[in-house]
């Protein structure tokens, strides 16, 4: 990004964040997974940029993009946080076109110099520099979700293609989705109840999509299937998915396995739905349980866990 480096180069200093790609479509194309609220929150550490967008405490997403994927990555301070509206950023990052041509890339260059500005985005294609100035907020609270490694009771790996077959099925007169694991029969299982009745997709521990199976404890959760759609964007990134329970709370996480150059995530986590509210009759499982869709994206270099850009 030589023009932009060279414009600017001297003026880092006064800012907190300053983040360069050679290609804004690594960057767009996973904000665009999570793009399902107006306003997102921005967590930068000296390990990447987290964001996390939120829909009434009921369903958290977030993308990951590390440090190792932008050319330039510097933070002046422990942390960075602020809110912005994630619908203007796209529009600016796509300013140039979301389809350009052949062999042409738009670089961009972001800048952040703290609470109170703007978020600066010098973006170049062709020798042409655009300037975009986008007012930032005071960030809100978000749900805080520990991941802890320990306590592991259940764990499923199935290959991400059958899910989406699955998930692109789903009997939408359904006002819910059930997760069904099990170290019998059905293993694990979709299941839901729309206005023909029951249906139920199984899949056997020994089938082809099945990765890996390591099942302890029969475990059943239900699930909004509007709060599900917003995943089908993050879903579509994946390669293999991992379901995890743990104890005390039950954790159903999918995580991809694309390259080594992987270093972008994007993780949907969803809260249960309490069958009270449901007019459900309650499944026969522990109440506190999460629903996790954790994807990556064939963008950048050698990544880090997803952990070490959890804002301090």
């Amino acid at each position: 990004m030589p023009l932009l480096t060279q414009q600017i180069q001297d003026e880092d200093d006064q800012y907190s964040l300053v983040a360069s790609l050679d290609n804004v479509r690594n960057l767009s194309t996973i904000l665009k997974a999570i793009h399902f609220r107006e306003h997102a929150t921005c967590f930068a550490t000296k390990n990447g940029i987290k964001v996390t967008v939120e829909n009434a405490k009921c369903v958290q997403a977030n993308a990951f993009i590390q440090a190792g994927i932008f050319q330039e990555f510097k933070v002046q301070e422990e942390s960075v946080t602020f809110r912005i509206n994630l619908t203007v950023l796209l529009d600016c990052l796509s300013i140039f076109g979301s389809s350009p041509m052949p062999g042409t890339l738009t670089a961009l260059r972001m800048c952040y110099q703290g609470y109170g500005y703007p978020l600066m985005l010098f973006l170049e294609e062709g020798g042409v520099v655009t300037v975009c100035k986008i007012n930032t907020q005071e960030p809100e609270e978000t749900l805080d979700f520990d991941f802890c490694s320990t306590n592991v009771i259940n764990k499923i790996i199935l290959q991400s293609e059958g899910l989406r077959e699955a998930f692109s099925e789903l009997d939408m007169t359904s006002e819910v989705l059930q997760i069904t694991m099990s170290p019998d029969k059905p293993y694990f299982r979709l299941s839901t109840f729309g206005n023909a009745g029951s249906s139920h997709l199984d899949y056997p521990k020994d089938s082809d999509l099945m990765e890996a199976f390591h099942c302890n404890q029969t475990q059943v959760n239900r699930y909004k299937i509007s709060l599900l759609k917003p995943s089908t964007k993050a879903l579509v990134l994946s390669c293999k998915m991992e379901f995890c329970s743990r104890h005390p709370v039950w954790t159903a996480m999918a995580q991809s396995w694309l390259t080594a150059t992987s270093t972008s995530q994007v993780q949907v986590i969803f809260l249960p739905q309490p069958p009270k509210h449901l007019g459900l009759q309650a499944p026969t499982t522990m109440p506190s349980l999460i629903f996790v869709f954790l994807v990556e994206s064939r963008v950048g270099q050698a990544g880090l866990g997803t952990r070490d850009l959890r804002a301090p």
